[in-house]
């Protein structure tokens, strides 16, 4: 599938949902409760700039990789609800930004970004490890960061400075804790 511009602009889609692989190049809009899903590799492709995907009140869920084409510097902005990593993302293409501005559950293992990443609700990986790269910018975390593992877990910013905002940090989810956090440099602002 293929999307050469925005979808949903001028009027809002209800729910929209890509079985197989998406070269996404525009933004998208919906409002209907099922969101937005896309259950096969989606790569970034907007030739203006970096595209937004708007799920009123939902979630907006990818199932496999999310990569930016290489070489295009496409970011990613999810508004609106929710947002689920399944799989990698930016492994084979980094994306240029990426702000999730809802709750994040995450099972990847990894999120590359060349520029920043900015969590604005709870952060919930279910990974034993999640790793970021999110190059010198780095990360704003506005919200807790949570494990849902049911043994300690940990988290690793790799590159670039983390900021916890708003009371964010490690913090215990059902008596289970991050174990661990490694980070390049860290600030607690609260």
């Amino acid at each position: 599938t293929v999307s050469t511009g925005p979808i949903g602009a001028t009027t809002a889609l209800s729910s929209l949902t890509i079985n197989g692989t998406c070269d996404l190049g525009g933004s998208v809009t919906t409002t209907g409760s099922y969101g937005q899903s896309y259950n096969g590799a989606v790569v970034l492709d907007e030739p203006n700039g970096s595209p937004t995907l708007t799920a009123t009140g939902a979630w907006v869920g990818f199932a496999s990789t999310l990569d930016a084409l290489a070489g295009d510097g496409d970011g990613l902005t999810t508004a609106g609800g929710n947002t689920s990593f399944g799989g990698s993302v930016g492994s084979t293409g980094p994306l240029a930004s990426l702000n999730v501005e809802g709750l994040l559950s995450d099972s990847a293992a990894s999120i590359r970004t060349s520029g920043g990443q900015t969590y604005g609700g709870v952060v919930l990986y279910g990974t034993e490890l999640l790793t970021i790269y999110a190059g010198s910018a780095g990360t704003t975390f506005q919200g807790p960061v949570q494990s849902s593992q049911a043994t300690p877990a940990s988290l690793t910013v790799a590159t670039g400075p983390s900021t916890f905002e708003g009371g964010a940090g490690p913090w215990l989810v059902g008596g289970t804790p991050i174990e661990n956090l490694s980070t390049q440099a860290v600030t607690f602002d609260s």
